[in-house]
């Protein structure tokens, strides 16, 4: 299965997946298949609780705050209203997470953002499996489902840290994840997504003060203009 990065800006994608079925399993649902790219199968109505589930060693990096599921259902008569519902299941070994999420029933391809629990998101995560289970097809037949990635992200408004206090000169501060920021107190931007760019390191040891036309900033000096340019 593909990644879409691009469609999340700033995120990080930690999983990515090829076209082929290797890895994933199904139960209540028809074999899978691969067509353009994506993971599709039907709901079999056999009575069996309908479940998508890939195994292997999954590791998340610490911070990670969600899951994006891209994946497309089209309209049924089976499906009570416009939404089919369904559970994200995250294991650790023998530990399970439950994560609820709804799809879009209307035959087009939808991103669904499925939020971690707080403390899941402050701690590394190795996965042994997830499962994709969908309780109201249990006894629906024929209602299909494409996949077309599924993507790990941190998204801006989901994670930002708070102000460093550390290297306060003057009237401006630093501020955003790594230092990178040279800012008046009052700046309505403090924080940033924690993003490592080389050129962060730069800032370390930089000056960080009003300049001639009062804004804050970082006093360039020949040492900040070679570490820069060798960072790029």
């Amino acid at each position: 299965m593909r990644s879409k990065a691009a469609s999340l800006p700033q995120s990080i994608v930690s999983w990515q997946f090829n076209t082929s079925t290797e890895g994933w399993s199904a139960q209540g649902f028809s074999p899978l298949r691969v067509e353009s790219g994506n993971l599709v199968t039907a709901s079999l109505g056999t009575g069996v609780l309908p479940s998508l589930s890939y195994r292997g060693n999954i590791s998340l990096p610490k911070g990670l705050r969600m899951f994006m599921i891209r994946m497309r259902v089209p309209k049924s008569p089976l499906i009570s209203d416009d939404l089919l519902d369904g559970q994200l299941q995250m294991y650790e070994g023998a530990k399970k997470t439950t994560l609820s999420f709804s799809a879009v029933t209307d035959g087009s391809f939808h991103d669904i953002q499925v939020n971690f629990p707080d403390n899941l998101s402050l701690r590394d995560i190795a996965l042994t499996r997830i499962s994709l289970e969908f309780p109201e097809l249990v006894r629906r037949r024929d209602v299909s489902i494409s996949i077309d990635s599924i993507q790990f992200a941190l998204i801006v408004p989901l994670l930002l840290t708070p102000l460093p206090t550390r290297g306060v000169t003057g009237a401006c501060i630093r501020g955003g994840c790594s230092g990178e920021l040279c800012v008046s107190p009052d700046s309505p931007i403090l924080d940033t997504i924690c993003v490592f760019r080389e050129e962060y390191a730069c800032y370390q040891n930089a000056t960080c003060e009003r300049q001639p036309d009062d804004s804050c900033g970082w006093t360039p000096t020949a040492d900040l203009s070679a570490c820069l340019s060798t960072s790029q």
